[in-house]
């Protein structure tokens, strides 16, 4: 008798949490709660704190959900179709068709196509210029531009994906992630086992779990402003200079034992005279600067070529469509100009009409 009624204790207790989880998760639907929360590791890439765009990856960090068409409050002026492999790309076959010369494109939000259609980033416009008076396409470029990663993040991406794909070109083009400011570099990052990743995952479609989080970070880690450090801490880049010609290094190695041409594009930034004013500058744009001609450097002293569009984006005002506040993202014209200076260069190599 006693055991009977331990169980249906055990039972109503079971199942007034459920109904408790089940009207608290109904209200705050109904109030519409979707506050997130800066992660401390990446305090300027919030894509972590998106869990219905994004899904976390032990090894990558995270990694764009595929099949799915984002609008919403992070992925801002504009409709973002993403396609069965994750990319923000037309659906391609992983094999290769052995009558065209794939080309990708690596990077961040920058080739991703922030802000811009898809047809008006620098990938998309190069497949135009490379196919045009053709009579049938010879050239396939795809866009595999990740939303906040850095060279950290790529190097691990080309080795688990790129390669996989079996590209005759690579063209990478990163560098404003690993400026961005953290408590930690992503090499020191450490994140929990994949499982307890998927479980995070999958509970945060959940209003209410989401609220218990946000509440909880805050309790534990109080802070007046999202960018200061935790006490007794400081923010450094994510990626450092040294790591980041290692990366860089690292990433053409690989890409050419693989037997893959490789370019690196510049880093553009908008320009500081036009949009602050004749002398003066910013921290953005020191570190800009700093990394471009680590950037320039590494690339010619490992002998890969460098298509240099940052200098092409210099005193240039109409690149960018707010460039004091929005100096990383280039408008659709800074996409012509990039995807205009690397066909000029591969024709000037002597490749028109024929693989670059």
């Amino acid at each position: 008798m006693h055991r009977i009624k331990f169980h249906k204790a055990i039972f109503f207790s079971f199942l007034s949490i459920l109904l408790f989880l089940f009207i608290a998760e109904v209200l705050f639907r109904l109030i519409d709660f979707q506050q997130v929360y800066p992660e401390r590791a990446f305090l300027l890439n919030p894509e972590l704190s998106y869990p219905k765009y994004y899904k976390k990856d032990a090894e990558l960090f995270w990694r764009i959900r595929p099949n799915q068409t984002i609008k919403g409050k992070f992925f801002v002026d504009g409709v973002y179709k993403i396609n069965s492999k994750g990319y923000r790309e037309r659906e391609f076959s992983a094999e290769k068709d052995p009558d065209l010369t794939r080309i990708i494109c690596v990077g961040n939000s920058c080739t991703f196509g922030w802000k811009v259609n898809l047809e008006q980033t620098y990938p998309k416009i190069l497949e135009k210029l490379l196919n045009q008076n053709l009579p049938q396409p010879k050239f396939e470029v795809i866009d595999a531009g990740m939303t906040g990663y850095s060279t950290f993040q790529g190097l691990r991406f080309l080795k688990r994906e790129i390669l996989g794909f079996h590209p005759d070109i690579i063209i990478f083009s990163y560098g404003w992630n690993d400026i961005a400011l953290s408590e930690r570099e992503d090499k020191d990052q450490k994140f929990p086992p994949e499982w307890i990743l998927d479980l995070d995952d999958f509970l945060s479609f959940s209003r209410f779990y989401s609220f218990l989080k946000y509440e909880l970070s805050i309790l534990l880690r109080p802070r007046e402003h999202p960018l200061e450090p935790l006490q007794g801490g400081k923010l450094v880049f994510r990626v450092s200079l040294e790591d980041y010609r290692k990366n860089l290094t690292e990433m053409a190695r690989i890409a050419q034992d693989s037997g893959i041409k490789v370019f690196f594009l510049s880093i553009p930034v908008s320009s500081a005279k036009v949009f602050l004013g004749p002398g003066k500058t910013s921290k953005p744009h020191i570190a800009n600067k700093h990394y471009n001609k680590a950037l320039r450097e590494t690339t010619s002293e490992i002998g890969v070529p460098l298509i240099d569009v940052a200098l092409l984006f210099e005193d240039r005002g109409d690149l960018y469509d707010n460039g004091r506040e929005e100096f990383i993202h280039y408008n659709a014209k800074g996409h012509q100009v990039i995807a205009d200076a690397i066909y000029q260069y591969f024709q000037e190599q002597g490749n028109s009409g024929s693989s670059p």
